[in-house]
């Protein structure tokens, strides 16, 4: 399942998996990158979060020269955008400020990724 395709959104790497896509890259179809990351979400509902990243940006944090929080504390735009999925299937999407979340949204301090370039 594609959490984003409904804001036009293509998976196109998978980095981390919990009965579903934790973690992974995306591209709109104006070709922008996004990193997105699964947040708390329910029972009842998943909850993702993405930001728009800059090629440049994108290629640090997934070799680790920076951390996974820092690509949603300083989003290409500013801000990040939420997607809710419910058992039904249900999609309810929100921005955020970038300036406005708080570090019990955000991936854990100092976690990075090693991925080969």
């Amino acid at each position: 399942m594609n959490p984003l395709v409904s804001f036009g959104v293509e998976i196109d790497e998978v980095l981390d998996w919990h009965d579903g896509p934790s973690l992974f890259t995306g591209h709109d179809r104006d070709g922008r990158h996004y990193l997105a990351v699964q947040v708390a979400g329910t029972p009842m509902a998943r909850r993702w979060m993405f930001a728009a990243i800059s090629t440049v940006a994108l290629r640090c944090v997934l070799i680790g020269d920076a951390e996974i929080r820092d690509a949603f504390r300083h989003s290409l735009t500013g801000y990040i955008e939420t997607v809710s999925i419910d058992r039904a299937g249900r999609v309810t999407g929100s921005m955020l400020l970038c300036t406005e979340l708080s570090d019990d949204l955000l991936p854990d301090e100092g976690e990075r990724l090693a991925l080969a370039a």
